[in-house]
């Protein structure tokens, strides 16, 4: 009976220890920099002292794959936008377009001169502005017996060009997205171009698309080396015992005996850019469950995306310039670069000036080291992007690319769209010249033709001002107001 009772006491005791074993609920962390916070929790009663882990959101390793593996000879792609067809219902993920392409079987063929492209909002890919590494692995070869092919593939302000070889292989690109590009992948996702230009058959396939967060240039079954440091336990987590007395931790820098700053570990680095901790309580006989997560995000990165959530603001470049043969290439103050200066529309921003007929110029930005230089993307393979009147007042795709040259010289508002990366150039009409419908400062017959081709066909490349009488419409009585003058009649 008495071996009963001490069992029965026994039990009760170990229930109540059981009963007071309360796990401690974490709170948002405070004081957040590049290398430091302070974590807090709530106290747990009859504790004995607290252990405190930190460890990064690992985003990493193979994050997206495209096999085409839906794709045949038969396919049938629809209509996009402009001159696009859309891969949606034949490529395994939603997203893809391009121009000048086929289906084969379990691939994607690009045409002469084809694109071929996936943005990575549409691909679920948005958490790319969350790594600074990106590796994609691409497998190509070219289609049937074609030969002499070269395949283009960009993203962001990264870009290669590859000679492909008789047999599929794989193609590697590593994309280090440092300051300012680590924003663009959101937007631009990734790009190909065949790069054949010539007549004849110089097609390519591409069989198989891979994305990794992360360098896997090397082996793409072997992690990136990570950051190991004092004070890690293993590769990836810091692990502290706190006195029972503290609620709060202040993580990376802490006073030591003489009054001195430390910094016990440097966890802002290249892989993670995205830190969770979480606590619990360590009592005389037992431990409590660990707490809730809290995550927090080291500056000067974005705040973190909730799925669905496409609308969180990125931090993209706000300080543009224009350079060109015009100021001699000049990135100085005084020496007579464009300035963009900020509009009414958040991440617009504009510029005027006067460029003569074939110039050429890039759009710069300061990065930090130095200047980041965009300019066009060269589908003719001819040295420069040439914006002619077809491509005025549209947006232009600014790239880590070929100088912008201008067709017909005038004076200009240059406008960039820092969130999509765009560049708009808009003839500026001279209106003190009546009668100057195509703004190149005279007027001629050409006037006349360019109002007569509007009429006709709706045609409107060669229009600045067309409107002549104010009526807020281009009409044939603005053809006879630019015939009164020519006539010496106005």
């Amino acid at each position: 009976m008495k071996k009963f009772f001490t069992l029965i006491s026994a039990t009760i005791v170990a229930l109540q220890l059981m009963a007071d074993v309360t796990a401690p609920v974490a709170y948002e962390a405070t004081d957040v920099t590049k290398e430091t916070m302070t974590a807090h929790w709530s106290p747990c009663p009859g504790a004995q002292s607290y252990t405190l882990r930190v460890y990064p959101v690992e985003i990493g390793g193979l994050v997206f794959r495209e096999k085409f593996s839906n794709c045949t000879a038969n396919d049938v792609y629809e209509a996009f936008e402009s001159g696009d067809v859309t891969l949606n219902g034949h490529a395994d993920h939603n997203g893809w377009y391009g121009t000048n392409v086929q289906g084969t079987n379990g691939g994607i063929v690009i045409n002469n001169n084809g694109t071929l492209n996936i943005y990575g909002s549409e691909a679920d890919l948005k958490i790319y502005r969350y790594v600074k590494k990106v590796t994609v692995k691409f497998k190509a070869k070219p289609y049937g017996n074609d030969t002499n092919c070269k395949i283009r593939l960009a993203s962001g302000g990264t870009a290669m060009i590859y000679d492909l070889t008789d047999t599929e292989k794989y193609y590697t690109m590593v994309i280090d997205r440092s300051y300012p590009d680590y924003y663009a992948l959101t937007y631009a996702g990734f790009l190909f171009q065949n790069m054949t230009y010539e007549e004849g058959q110089n097609r390519v396939v591409i069989s198989d698309f891979k994305v990794y967060f992360g360098d896997y240039s090397a082996n793409e079954n072997v992690p990136p080396t990570k950051y190991i440091q004092a004070g890690w336990s293993g590769d990836t987590t810091f692990v502290y015992n706190i006195p029972s007395d503290s609620t709060s931790f202040r993580f990376g820098k802490y006073i030591n005996a003489e009054g001195n700053e430390q910094i016990d570990m440097t966890h802002y680095n290249d892989d993670y850019c995205y830190w969770y901790y979480d606590v619990k309580a360590v009592y005389a006989n037992q431990e409590s469950d660990w707490s809730n997560q809290i995550m927090y995000s080291v500056s000067p990165w974005p705040e973190f995306l909730e799925d669905g959530d496409d609308d969180e603001p990125v931090v993209i470049p706000s300080e543009f310039y224009l350079v060109g043969t015009f100021n001699g290439w000049s990135q100085t103050e005084d020496g007579g670069r464009l300035v963009f200066a900020a509009t009414d529309t958040e991440g617009v921003y504009e510029a005027e000036g006067t460029l003569e007929a074939n110039d050429e110029f890039k759009v710069i930005t300061p990065n930090g080291d130095g200047w980041t230089w965009y300019g066009g993307i060269d589908e003719n393979n001819a040295g420069y992007f040439l914006i002619n009147s077809d491509l005025l007042n549209q947006p232009i795709t600014m790239v880590d690319g070929s100088n912008f040259r201008i067709e017909q010289g005038g004076n200009f508002t240059f406008s960039i769209n820092a969130n999509d990366m765009t560049l708009t150039v808009v003839p500026i009409a001279n209106p003190t010249i009546l009668g100057d419908v195509n703004g190149d400062g005279d007027v001629t017959s050409a006037d006349i033709t360019a109002l007569y081709s509007f009429l006709l066909s709706g045609d409107m490349s060669d229009i600045v001002n067309g409107d002549q009488n104010g009526d807020g419409e281009i009409t044939s009585a603005d053809v006879t107001e630019v015939y009164s003058i020519l006539l010496g009649s106005k």
